[in-house]
C-alpha cells in the first residue's frame, strides 16, 4: 500500500511540475473518472481488434511461406532465440492458438498479468516474423508497447475498489506511449539544428524537397511510382508549415495525460499524422492510428447512460469584466471557489459551456499569445 502511494504522489507531482497553469481540481477529477471510464471500454475493443489482427498474420504467413527461404535474416536477439528460421505450420498455429486463448482470457480477467505477458509474447513473435521478411523495422513497435503497458493496468469500471491508484496506472499507460512521439519530436529538433548549423547545404527538414526524399523509400518499399498527392508540396512554405506544426505536435504528445482536456485533441492529431504518412508517404501506418483511435476515442458520450455514475458537477457562476480583466469564478456546492482571471476565464467559460473547441485552448503556447494580444490591445 505504502508503494501504491508513492506512485500516485510521483505522478500527482509530475503532472503538477509540466501543468504549470492554474487549474480546476473539481474538473480534474471528473476528468479522470472519464478517462478510467473509457479505458474500460478501449481495453475491451482493443482485445476484438487483437483477434482481428491474430487472424491476420494467418494471412501474412501463407503469403510469407512463397518467398525464398534465403531471404529470412534475424532481425534481433528475440527472433535469433524463438525464430532462428522460417517456423513450420506447426509451430505458426501453436503460438496462434497460444494467442487467441491468452487474448480470450485477458478479456475475462483484465487483472491477470501472465495472460497478457503471453500474449504480448505471442505479438512480439508475429512481429519479428514480418520483420525478418525485410518488412519496415518501424512498423508493429507502438501495438508492442500498447500491450506492454497494458500488463500493469487492470482495466476495470469506474466504481471499483482504489480507482485512484486505477487512473494513475492508466496516466502513466499514455504517458509511456504518448513520450515516444515526444521523443522522436526532441530527435527531429535536434536533426534539424544540427544540419543547420553545420550541415545547412544537405537536405534538411526544412528543405522544399525533403518531402520528396522522405516519400521515395516509401514508395520504393511498395515498388511504385511517386504519386500526385506529393505535388502538393510544391507550392511554398507548404511543406514547412506542416513540418513545424507536426514538431510542434510531437514536443507536446507527452502532455495527453497532464493537461486533460488535450487528450482528445492530441490523440486526434496522431491519428491524422499517421494517415498523412500513409497517404503522401506510403509508410505503411495501419494498425498504429487504429490503435490510437480505439484508446482515445470518447466512450462516456456515446455510452451516457454507463457514463450518467461519472458524478456531475454543480456550481454557481459569477463573473465580470472583459479583456484581460475578465473575472471568472466558480462557486461549488461544498463551498470551495476556483477563480480565473483574462484568457484563463475566457478558457473556462468556453469548458462550461462545453464548446467543441474547448481543449484547444489549453494548448502550450495558446495563453501566452493571448496574454500577447491582451498586452498589444492595451
Amino acid at each position: 500500500m505504502t508503494l501504491k502511494i508513492m506512485k500516485e504522489n510521483l505522478l500527482s507531482r509530475f503532472i503538477d511540475f509540466f501543468r504549470i497553469e492554474r487549474h480546476s481540481h473539481h474538473y480534474g477529477d471528473k476528468e479522470e473518472k472519464e478517462l478510467a471510464f473509457n479505458f474500460y471500454y478501449a481495453d475491451r475493443c482493443l482485445r476484438i481488434f487483437t483477434f482481428f489482427w491474430l487472424f491476420y498474420q494467418v494471412y501474412i504467413y501463407f503469403q510469407l511461406q512463397d518467398r525464398p527461404k534465403e531471404l529470412f535474416i534475424r532481425m534481433n536477439y528475440f527472433s535469433k532465440l524463438f525464430i532462428p528460421e522460417f517456423p513450420s505450420s506447426a509451430y505458426f498455429f501453436s503460438i496462434i492458438i497460444v494467442a487467441l486463448i491468452s487474448n480470450g482470457f485477458s478479456i475475462k480477467n483484465s487483472s491477470s498479468i501472465l495472460n497478457k505477458a503471453i500474449l504480448l509474447f505471442c505479438i512480439m513473435w508475429f512481429t519479428c516474423l514480418k520483420w525478418s521478411y525485410g518488412f519496415a523495422s518501424h512498423v508493429g513497435h507502438f501495438f508492442i508497447l500498447t500491450n506492454l503497458f497494458c500488463l500493469f493496468i487492470p482495466a476495470k469500471s469506474t466504481d471499483s475498489s482504489n480507482l485512484g491508484f486505477q487512473i494513475s496506472a492508466i496516466r502513466f499507460f499514455f504517458f509511456g506511449l504518448m513520450v515516444t512521439y515526444t521523443i522522436s519530436g526532441i530527435w527531429k529538433l535536434g536533426g534539424l539544428i544540427q544540419k543547420l548549423v553545420f550541415h545547412s547545404q544537405v537536405i534538411h527538414w526544412l528543405h522544399p524537397q525533403a518531402a520528396l526524399v522522405n516519400a521515395v523509400s516509401g514508395y520504393r518499399f511498395w515498388d511504385n511510382q511517386l504519386g500526385f498527392l506529393l505535388q502538393a508540396y510544391d507550392y511554398p512554405i507548404i511543406w514547412q508549415i506542416l513540418f513545424l506544426v507536426t514538431l510542434y505536435l510531437q514536443l507536446i504528445s507527452f502532455t495527453a495525460t497532464v493537461r486533460l482536456p488535450l487528450f482528445y485533441w492530441i490523440g486526434l492529431a496522431t491519428i491524422i499524422f499517421h494517415i498523412h504518412n500513409i497517404v503522401f508517404m506510403r509508410t505503411e501506418f495501419y494498425v498504429t492510428p487504429t490503435i490510437i483511435a480505439i484508446l482515445f476515442f470518447p466512450y462516456h458520450l456515446i455510452l451516457k447512460k454507463k457514463s450518467a455514475t461519472i458524478e456531475h458537477l454543480n456550481f454557481e457562476i459569477q463573473k465580470n469584466g472583459e479583456g484581460k480583466d475578465f473575472k471568472y469564478k466558480r462557486i461549488y456546492e461544498n463551498g470551495i471557489s476556483d477563480e480565473f482571471t483574462g484568457f484563463h476565464a475566457f478558457r473556462e467559460q468556453c469548458r462550461d459551456s462545453r464548446k467543441w473547441y474547448y481543449g484547444f485552448l489549453f494548448f502550450p503556447g495558446i495563453s501566452l499569445f493571448a496574454n500577447l494580444y491582451f498586452f498589444v490591445k492595451k
